[in-house]
């Protein structure tokens, strides 16, 4: 049964494998059997060279009938210059098909691997959120790398055994018209040879998943070092650390000792069987059969040729079951991620939608289980208008954000641009009008020109400048030592907390959108600076709708409306006024929490700041 699913899985791979390189696959194989031919046709010009050196080519009871005969016949007496010119010529095409060989099977393996990283890598940008979520950076970057460098072997392996198959069906061919019985006895050894070698073949696919195994938690130990290197040096527990990757690296060594040895001991198991076997016949065919010394001598030439494509038909085939788990698990994978899958048609987000009015978010319930994260919540953005979505953590905010962002589905209810409701359809174009600032900003490697230029490739250095002065970001940039082509490091991270958020923020203005979302994005600013960049933020107003997602209520005081979220469900609904007039309220509690309502006017957002 086992065997059985292992060849479904070989044969699905093939598939993979002649989708993706169609035509040049068939190049290829003609290429293998041109060079099966030259390689039997070097075996035919030894025989032209023994008749040019003068050696009797017509001794023995079987030479009348076999090939070895018609080509002495045909050949007649050459000159010994005619023979090592054929030599000469059969080697030279010989190697310049093994060099177009090899050339090919490189391109097909990189064009096969760089294909399935493409269709894998498409399939996670366009997953559900929630299963996006539920998976390890280290996994899915392990994925996108070992697996499809191991898928890269195995399309090597695949090739390379093909190549062997056609040499191996030249040359048994070409045994045979020299001696059938010969050719049978050897081959019937080596069938038996091969039987006795299939428990090593079998282990392949066991160490291959322990190789997967091995893989996931080398990058899941590197990936989550490397991520939390600023703690783990501030806790001094670099040791720590250091002696749990030295752990998977030594797990990982083993497999890949096994990988490695496995394959050598079949070879060598197989190389020294074809010896005995060989050796064997040999003498059989000498003091028993009588086969003249040439015919023998070509003869053992061409099994000598024959043996190392059996070997590598051994080689090539337990190296491609060993990479076959890594395969399976990108395809396993890739069907995790395809309820999405469809979105990356362009065709498939064309519709257009316009945001002039409102945006309603209408009776929307969310769950990630079974229990419910939001429930009938029901909201409007106007168009040009602020509107502040408050509570403590835990509430919801972030899911009704993502829902909005159009990154999570309703579950029931919908939401509504303009009376459109936002579909799959539609959700490139509502992204296009959209900006996000997350809590936690994100920066890349790269200059500040470029970090903000990924937001808008085609904007200029004034119009980065505006979207920097807007964001309170220009001074301190033009402070950076060579300004905006200064490198911020991985993940911003030669940057302050502040100085990232602010140009997160220039970034998201840069876009011109016609909804910002500012999640907590002023939470890591000093009171100044916050009070500069919400006055920003206010001159926004009436050009742009804002949707704020704050704990720090000095940043909601000018919001058109304010909606009090908790355990799932809005509880109170109002603007600054007429929540802090009631005096059971909810938002009233949480202000004097944070003792904003004690705080003398114009002072909310110094005391906010210090909380």
């Amino acid at each position: 049964m086992r065997a059985k699913s292992e060849l479904i899985t070989l044969w699905a791979f093939c598939r993979t494998v002649l989708s993706i390189t169609g035509w040049r696959f068939a190049e290829s194989v003609l290429l293998m059997f041109g060079l099966g031919l030259t390689s039997g046709a070097a075996i035919l010009v030894l025989i032209v060279l023994l008749r040019a050196a003068g050696l009797d080519t017509t001794q023995g009871a079987n030479a009348s009938s076999t090939l070895f005969a018609h080509v002495v016949a045909l050949a007649g007496r050459p000159s010994l210059a005619a023979a090592l010119a054929a030599f000469v010529v059969v080697t030279a095409l010989q190697g310049w098909l093994s060099w177009r060989q090899a050339k090919i099977v490189v391109g097909l393996t990189q064009d096969v691997m760089l294909a399935v990283r493409q269709q894998v890598f498409t399939a996670v940008c366009y997953a559900p959120w929630p299963i996006l979520c539920g998976h390890r950076s280290s996994d899915l970057l392990e994925a996108l790398v070992a697996k499809i460098d191991r898928m890269g072997q195995a399309t090597y392996a695949l090739l390379n055994l093909c190549a062997s198959v056609a040499t191996a069906i030249v040359l048994t061919t070409l045994a045979f018209n020299i001696s059938a019985s010969m050719t049978l006895s050897i081959l019937g050894a080596g069938a038996l040879l091969t039987a006795a070698l299939a428990k090593n073949r079998r282990q392949a696919s066991r160490v291959g998943q322990e190789l997967t195994a091995g893989d996931q938690m080398m990058y899941s130990a590197l990936t989550e070092s490397l991520a939390s290197m600023k703690i783990v040096r501030s806790y001094g527990a670099e040791h720590t650390h250091i002696a749990g990757l030295r752990r998977a690296g030594l797990s990982l060594r083993d497999v890949h000792m096994r990988c490695a040895a496995d394959p050598v001991a079949v070879k060598l198991s197989f190389d020294v069987g074809a010896a005995i076997i060989l050796s064997l016949v040999a003498y059989v065919s000498i003091r028993g059969l009588g086969m003249a010394p040439a015919e023998l001598f070509v003869l053992l030439v061409l099994f000598l040729r024959l043996a190392p494509q059996f070997s590598s038909l051994q080689v090539y085939f337990q190296a491609l079951m060993t990479e076959m788990p890594a395969y399976v698990a990108l395809m396993d994978l890739e069907k995790q991620f395809a309820p999405d899958v469809t979105s990356a048609d362009s065709s498939a987000l064309s519709e257009p939608i316009r945001f002039a009015r409102d945006i309603r978010v209408e009776q929307v319930t969310f769950a990630y289980g079974s229990e419910p994260v939001l429930r009938e919540v029901s909201l409007t953005i106007p168009a040009g208008g602020a509107v502040a979505l408050v509570g403590p953590s835990g509430a919801g905010k972030s899911t009704l954000a993502d829902i909005v962002l159009g990154l999570l589905a309703p579950q029931t209810g919908r939401v509504a641009i303009d009376g459109a409701e936002l579909t799959r359809a539609r959700l490139q174009a509502w992204r296009d009008q959209i900006a996000y600032v997350p809590q936690e900003t994100f920066l890349f490697h790269d200059t500040v020109r470029q970090n903000l230029r990924w937001a808008a490739p085609g904007a200029t250095d004034r119009q980065i400048w505006i979207a920097l002065t807007s964001a309170a970001a220009d001074d301190f940039v033009r402070r950076l030592p060579n300004g905006l082509e200064t490198v911020v490091g991985d993940r911003g991270v030669l940057l302050s907390g502040g100085e990232r958020q602010r140009l997160a923020l220039a970034r998201a203005l840069l876009r011109h959108p016609r909804l910002l979302i500012l999640d907590e994005a002023t939470s890591s600013l000093d009171s100044e600076n916050e009070r500069v960049v919400q006055e920003a933020i206010e001159r926004l107003r009436g050009t742009v709708a804002i949707l704020v997602i704050a704990h720090r209520f000095s940043t909601v005081r000018q919001a058109g409306m304010i909606y009090v979220l908790e355990s799932g469900q809005i509880i109170e609904t109002g603007n600054w006024e007429t929540l802090m007039a009631r005096p059971a309220g909810r938002f009233r509690a949480l202000c004097v929490a944070q003792g904003v309502e004690l705080a003398r006017p114009g002072a909310e957002a110094k005391s906010a700041a210090v909380i």
